[in-house]
Protein backbone atom coordinates (compact mmCIF):
# COMPACT_ATOMS: atom_id res chain seq x y z
CA UNK A 1 0.00 0.00 0.00
CA UNK A 2 1.25 3.48 -0.81
CA UNK A 3 0.80 5.67 2.24
CA UNK A 4 1.61 9.31 2.76
CA UNK A 5 5.36 9.82 2.70
CA UNK A 6 6.18 11.92 5.69
CA UNK A 7 9.07 13.69 7.40
CA UNK A 8 10.16 12.63 10.88
CA UNK A 9 11.03 15.42 13.27
CA UNK A 10 14.72 15.18 14.13
CA UNK A 11 14.39 15.10 17.89
CA UNK A 12 15.73 11.64 18.67
CA UNK A 13 18.29 10.66 21.23
CA UNK A 14 16.99 12.01 24.56
CA UNK A 15 15.59 9.56 27.10
CA UNK A 16 14.70 9.02 30.73
CA UNK A 17 13.71 6.69 33.55
CA UNK A 18 12.24 3.32 32.67
CA UNK A 19 9.10 4.09 34.67
CA UNK A 20 8.27 6.87 32.21
CA UNK A 21 9.70 5.69 28.93
CA UNK A 22 10.49 2.24 27.51
CA UNK A 23 13.49 0.54 29.08
CA UNK A 24 15.53 0.34 25.88
CA UNK A 25 15.19 4.11 25.51
CA UNK A 26 16.22 4.89 29.06
CA UNK A 27 19.80 6.08 28.55
CA UNK A 28 20.26 9.78 27.91
CA UNK A 29 23.28 9.35 25.63
CA UNK A 30 21.65 6.74 23.39
CA UNK A 31 20.46 7.46 19.85
CA UNK A 32 17.14 5.68 19.44
CA UNK A 33 15.12 5.21 16.27
CA UNK A 34 12.33 3.00 15.00
CA UNK A 35 13.13 1.57 11.56
CA UNK A 36 11.14 -0.50 9.11
CA UNK A 37 11.62 -4.24 9.63
CA UNK A 38 9.85 -5.43 6.47
CA UNK A 39 7.11 -4.63 3.98
CA UNK A 40 3.85 -3.04 5.08
CA UNK A 41 0.80 -5.31 4.85
CA UNK A 42 -2.48 -3.53 4.03
CA UNK A 43 -5.59 -4.36 6.03
CA UNK A 44 -7.82 -5.47 3.16
CA UNK A 45 -10.72 -6.00 5.57
CA UNK A 46 -11.06 -2.19 5.52
CA UNK A 47 -11.09 -2.04 1.72
CA UNK A 48 -8.94 -2.69 -1.35
CA UNK A 49 -5.29 -1.90 -0.56
CA UNK A 50 -6.32 -1.19 3.03
CA UNK A 51 -8.08 2.00 1.93
CA UNK A 52 -11.51 3.56 2.20
CA UNK A 53 -12.53 7.14 1.49
CA UNK A 54 -14.13 9.80 -0.64
CA UNK A 55 -11.42 12.10 -1.95
CA UNK A 56 -10.77 14.94 -1.43
CA UNK A 57 -12.96 14.95 1.68
CA UNK A 58 -11.91 11.90 3.66
CA UNK A 59 -9.49 8.99 3.49
CA UNK A 60 -8.51 6.17 5.83
CA UNK A 61 -5.63 3.75 5.42
CA UNK A 62 -4.81 0.75 7.62
CA UNK A 63 -1.80 -1.54 7.57
CA UNK A 64 0.43 -3.78 9.65
CA UNK A 65 3.93 -2.33 9.82
CA UNK A 66 6.88 -4.34 11.19
CA UNK A 67 9.26 -2.07 13.10
CA UNK A 68 12.76 -2.52 14.54
CA UNK A 69 13.94 -0.73 17.68
CA UNK A 70 17.46 0.55 16.95
CA UNK A 71 19.71 1.87 19.73
CA UNK A 72 23.06 3.40 18.74
CA UNK A 73 22.86 1.65 15.36
CA UNK A 74 22.14 -1.81 16.80
CA UNK A 75 18.76 -3.52 16.44
CA UNK A 76 17.59 -4.62 19.91
CA UNK A 77 14.22 -6.05 18.94
CA UNK A 78 11.11 -5.59 16.82
CA UNK A 79 7.34 -5.17 16.94
CA UNK A 80 4.37 -5.50 14.66
CA UNK A 81 2.57 -2.14 14.60
CA UNK A 82 -0.99 -1.67 13.37
CA UNK A 83 -1.26 1.75 11.75
CA UNK A 84 -4.38 3.77 10.99
CA UNK A 85 -4.16 7.03 9.02
CA UNK A 86 -7.20 9.29 8.75
CA UNK A 87 -7.18 12.55 6.77
CA UNK A 88 -9.48 15.37 5.71
CA UNK A 89 -8.61 18.73 4.13
CA UNK A 90 -8.39 20.15 7.67
CA UNK A 91 -6.98 17.35 9.82
CA UNK A 92 -4.57 14.44 9.69
CA UNK A 93 -4.16 11.73 12.30
CA UNK A 94 -1.98 8.65 12.51
CA UNK A 95 -2.51 6.07 15.25
CA UNK A 96 0.04 3.32 15.90
CA UNK A 97 -0.92 0.35 18.06
CA UNK A 98 2.11 -1.69 19.12
CA UNK A 99 1.46 -5.41 19.35
CA UNK A 100 3.54 -8.10 20.99
CA UNK A 101 7.27 -7.97 20.37
CA UNK A 102 8.02 -10.17 17.37
CA UNK A 103 11.58 -10.60 18.60
CA UNK A 104 10.30 -12.67 21.54
CA UNK A 105 11.05 -9.98 24.12
CA UNK A 106 9.75 -6.47 24.81
CA UNK A 107 12.90 -4.56 23.79
CA UNK A 108 11.47 -1.07 24.18
CA UNK A 109 8.70 -1.58 26.71
CA UNK A 110 6.33 -0.70 23.86
CA UNK A 111 4.16 -3.80 23.86
CA UNK A 112 0.54 -2.65 24.09
CA UNK A 113 1.42 1.04 23.66
CA UNK A 114 -0.58 3.40 21.45
CA UNK A 115 1.07 6.40 19.79
CA UNK A 116 -1.09 9.06 18.15
CA UNK A 117 -0.01 12.03 16.02
CA UNK A 118 -2.71 14.61 15.18
CA UNK A 119 -2.32 17.74 13.04
CA UNK A 120 -4.91 20.51 12.65
CA UNK A 121 -5.01 22.55 9.44
CA UNK A 122 -1.88 21.08 7.82
CA UNK A 123 -0.45 22.99 4.86
CA UNK A 124 -1.19 20.09 2.50
CA UNK A 125 -4.26 17.92 2.03
CA UNK A 126 -3.33 14.48 3.31
CA UNK A 127 -6.54 13.12 1.81
CA UNK A 128 -5.25 13.71 -1.72
CA UNK A 129 -1.48 14.36 -1.60
CA UNK A 130 0.81 11.38 -0.97
CA UNK A 131 4.10 13.29 -1.10
CA UNK A 132 3.99 16.47 1.00
CA UNK A 133 6.90 18.92 0.87
CA UNK A 134 9.56 18.82 3.57
CA UNK A 135 8.39 22.13 5.06
CA UNK A 136 4.86 21.04 5.98
CA UNK A 137 3.29 23.26 8.64
CA UNK A 138 0.17 23.02 10.80
CA UNK A 139 -1.79 25.25 13.15
CA UNK A 140 -1.54 22.58 15.87
CA UNK A 141 0.27 19.29 16.33
CA UNK A 142 -0.30 16.81 19.15
CA UNK A 143 1.64 13.63 19.86
CA UNK A 144 0.13 11.47 22.56
CA UNK A 145 1.40 8.15 23.95
CA UNK A 146 -0.35 5.71 26.26
CA UNK A 147 1.76 2.82 27.56
CA UNK A 148 0.31 -0.53 28.63
CA UNK A 149 1.06 0.26 32.31
CA UNK A 150 -1.14 3.36 32.16
CA UNK A 151 1.63 5.95 31.87
CA UNK A 152 0.88 8.79 29.48
CA UNK A 153 3.01 11.37 27.67
CA UNK A 154 1.71 14.30 25.63
CA UNK A 155 3.31 17.04 23.52
CA UNK A 156 1.03 19.79 22.17
CA UNK A 157 2.56 22.42 19.86
CA UNK A 158 0.95 25.58 18.51
CA UNK A 159 2.24 28.96 17.36
CA UNK A 160 2.08 30.03 21.02
CA UNK A 161 4.56 27.37 22.16
CA UNK A 162 4.81 23.75 23.24
CA UNK A 163 3.21 22.09 26.26
CA UNK A 164 4.73 18.89 27.68
CA UNK A 165 2.70 16.68 29.99
CA UNK A 166 3.50 13.41 31.78
CA UNK A 167 1.16 11.33 33.92
CA UNK A 168 2.37 8.32 35.91
CA UNK A 169 -0.56 6.85 37.89
CA UNK A 170 1.83 5.26 40.36
CA UNK A 171 3.80 8.40 41.26
CA UNK A 172 2.19 11.60 39.96
CA UNK A 173 2.22 13.98 37.02
CA UNK A 174 4.03 17.02 35.65
CA UNK A 175 3.56 19.80 33.12
CA UNK A 176 5.95 22.18 31.35
CA UNK A 177 5.64 24.99 28.80
CA UNK A 178 8.24 26.02 26.23
CA UNK A 179 7.94 29.38 24.46
CA UNK A 180 8.51 29.61 20.68
CA UNK A 181 12.21 29.62 19.87
CA UNK A 182 13.19 28.39 23.34
CA UNK A 183 14.86 25.08 24.18
CA UNK A 184 14.33 25.37 27.93
CA UNK A 185 10.82 24.38 29.08
CA UNK A 186 9.46 26.08 32.20
CA UNK A 187 8.00 23.81 34.84
CA UNK A 188 4.36 24.57 35.62
CA UNK A 189 3.93 21.85 38.24
CA UNK A 190 5.36 18.45 39.18
CA UNK A 191 4.85 15.94 41.97
CA UNK A 192 7.01 13.29 40.33
CA UNK A 193 10.05 11.90 42.17
CA UNK A 194 12.35 12.65 39.21
CA UNK A 195 11.11 15.67 37.29
CA UNK A 196 14.18 16.02 35.06
CA UNK A 197 13.91 12.41 33.90
CA UNK A 198 10.21 12.88 33.12
CA UNK A 199 10.95 15.98 31.05
CA UNK A 200 13.69 14.19 29.12
CA UNK A 201 11.25 11.37 28.41
CA UNK A 202 8.47 13.53 27.04
CA UNK A 203 10.88 15.70 25.03
CA UNK A 204 11.99 12.57 23.16
CA UNK A 205 8.44 11.46 22.38
CA UNK A 206 8.99 11.64 18.61
CA UNK A 207 11.42 8.71 18.85
CA UNK A 208 8.35 6.52 19.44
CA UNK A 209 6.86 7.38 16.04
CA UNK A 210 7.36 4.67 13.39
CA UNK A 211 9.36 5.73 10.32
CA UNK A 212 6.62 6.78 7.91
CA UNK A 213 5.15 9.57 10.00
CA UNK A 214 5.50 13.31 9.47
CA UNK A 215 5.92 16.02 12.00
CA UNK A 216 4.62 19.37 10.77
CA UNK A 217 6.55 22.51 11.64
CA UNK A 218 4.72 25.21 13.55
Amino acid sequence: MVLISRVVWAGLGAAAAAALIPLALAHADDEVTLDKAGPDVPNTALGPDGYVGFQPYFTEWQQDQPVNVVVNGATVGSYDVFETDRATPYTDQSVYDFGAATSGTDPGGLEGATVSDFALDPSFNAATEHMPPSDVTAALDNIYVTFSNGNEEDVLTTASGTNFYVDNPASGSADWFEAPGSTDPTEIFSNLPDTSAALAAVESISSLLPPDVWWPGI
